[in-house]
């Protein structure tokens, strides 16, 4: 996790709540591995202020810029389903007071699942699931990275799809000499000659990719 001064916490959320006079107080979230998030609290509002790591980091096709997405996923769950998630506020890529992209948006109540004592694991996989499958039934025209930091061109169908995501992800770990020309030829070689078994006519689902303990709340 990035640290961050009070000073540029401050700025950024007062550039979008605007300056109440009311004290601001900042909590880092330890769960986050991509993204450097806090805990806020200021004038009676309980928020969660995220930041997205530096443009120059190393990152594999689908990270790079993929809090541009959020807003838009978090507005369809809302609109299309019933599933909780928090309603963004403001999402920032201007760089004016920060030079990474952040958003703020409302917490949740609750405590995270990972930190909860006592659980009813049936009740919550049950929960999780009915959660998925409301998501996944929100459906597009097109196959693979479909949102707003456009990581890959969409596809017409899945095939065309996995094999762009599988090339490109190999592509990017080669890229930083993780996996040999040799390796990645084999991979991509690997995937070729299993391809037919991909060609599946299914729908377009929006797909939720992070199933963390943290990620989930305990009310």
């Amino acid at each position: 996790m990035q640290p961050f001064s009070y000073d540029t916490l401050t700025a950024c959320i007062r550039r979008h709540l605007g300056d109440t006079g009311e004290p601001i107080s900042f909590t880092p979230i330890p769960t986050g591995k991509f993204n450097t998030s806090y805990y806020v609290q200021t004038a009676g509002q309980d928020l969660i202020l995220r930041i997205a790591p530096p443009q120059d980091a190393v990152f594999v096709f689908y990270e790079k810029d993929m809090m541009k997405q959020e807003p838009g996923i978090h507005r369809l769950l809302l609109e299309q389903t019933h599933v909780p998630v928090a309603r963004i506020l403001a999402f920032d890529e201007s760089h004016a007071v920060l030079d990474h992209d952040f958003l703020i948006m409302e917490r949740l109540p609750g405590h995270p699942l990972s930190e909860a004592m006592f659980v009813d694991e049936s009740t919550v996989l049950q929960q999780v699931g009915d959660a998925l499958a409301q998501t996944h039934r929100i459906t597009a025209d097109q196959y693979g990275y479909l949102g707003a930091h456009a990581p890959m061109p969409p596809q017409a169908t899945w095939n065309e799809a996995f094999w762009m995501m599988w090339r490109t992800l190999i592509e990017d770990v080669a890229g930083v000499d993780y996996y040999t020309s040799e390796e990645c030829q084999q991979l991509l070689s690997l995937l070729e000659a299993h391809l037919p078994l991909f060609d599946r006519d299914v729908p377009s689902s929006l797909l939720h990719m992070g199933r963390l303990e943290s990620e989930y709340f305990d009310r």
